[in-house]
């Protein structure tokens, strides 16, 4: 078949074209629907000033008794994305466990005021472990399921008693009243939520000489990524506020300590210049 041949058939035929490209934008609209959005949190945070930048009063005094109040901005970052400060950004906020929720758009995840259901287990697992909980006409559907050897499924009438699994003891409260359609549940061992934490927060520094930097992260739930790059702050300045005043507080014990011994070598001198004074008639 010549080339000719091509076009008058492609021709004749023109309306496969204009279906295929209906057809492929249809099918192209879908899968963009069903893909959950993703948003982008970003915050500054303006870190205390180097060594090198001009102290306040109290800072040059601490310096001057040996007590370094400031840190290298990438040590700060280092203690801003600590396992110990995500720690207690999970633990506060019970990042532990993400919720989803089955739509017609596919799953969407709840957190906050939008979360329909809490699901707690009783039990410490070090392995992620997945509850599915649907309704039913008469009850409900649970599926827990650690691994790829663990699972357990059971039907209820009521989710107002807990539910005995070889996982643990599996505790489902809806927050809103009767639930309706899917849920989804993830429980991360702790560790492992605060390290995929500690992978997703970007921090940088807006210049090499800048003491400001920039934290990021990326979430298909905007609310959840406000509050944990909220929190880290808060918990980032609240430990620096501590820092600072346990070194006033130890400088306050030492400056007293000092006083009373400059105090007593005082006295010591006065009563030996009375000594040498009497000694030599002065």
């Amino acid at each position: 078949m010549d080339i000719r041949e091509i076009i008058k058939w492609s021709l004749k035929h023109w309306y496969w074209f204009i279906v295929s490209v209906v057809l492929c934008g249809i099918v192209a609209g879908i899968w963009f629907l069903h893909q959950p959005q993703t948003f982008t949190i970003q915050a500054s945070l303006m870190m205390p000033s180097s060594p090198s930048v001009k102290q306040n009063n109290r800072d040059e005094l601490l310096g001057i008794l040996g007590y370094d109040t400031q840190m290298e901005p990438q040590d700060q970052i280092e203690v801003l994305t600590s396992n110990n400060m995500l720690e207690q950004v999970v633990k506060d906020l019970s990042l532990t466990t993400d919720y989803a929720h089955k739509t017609r758009l596919g799953w969407r995840t709840q957190y906050g005021d939008k979360q329909d259901l809490i699901i707690l287990l009783d039990s410490v697992s070090e392995r992620l472990i997945k509850v599915r909980v649907e309704t039913l006409r008469n009850g409900y559907r649970i599926a827990v399921r650690a691994g790829l050897r663990h699972r357990f499924s059971t039907r209820v009438a009521s989710l107002d008693a807990p539910i005995a699994t070889p996982m643990g003891t599996l505790h489902i409260m809806p927050l809103h009243g009767k639930i309706e359609g899917a849920y989804h549940a993830s429980i991360y061992p702790l560790p492992v939520k605060v390290s995929q934490l500690g992978s997703a927060i970007s921090v940088t520094r807006l210049g090499r000489e800048s003491q400001v930097v920039k934290l990021a992260l990326s979430s298909s739930c905007p609310k959840q990524a406000t509050d944990i790059i909220n929190r880290l702050i808060e918990y980032y300045n609240r430990d620096a506020s501590l820092d600072k005043n346990r070194l006033a507080m130890q400088m306050n014990v030492n400056l007293e300590e000092r006083l009373r011994l400059i105090g007593h070598e005082l006295d010591s001198l006065e009563i030996a210049i009375e000594d040498y004074k009497k000694d030599h008639q002065i």
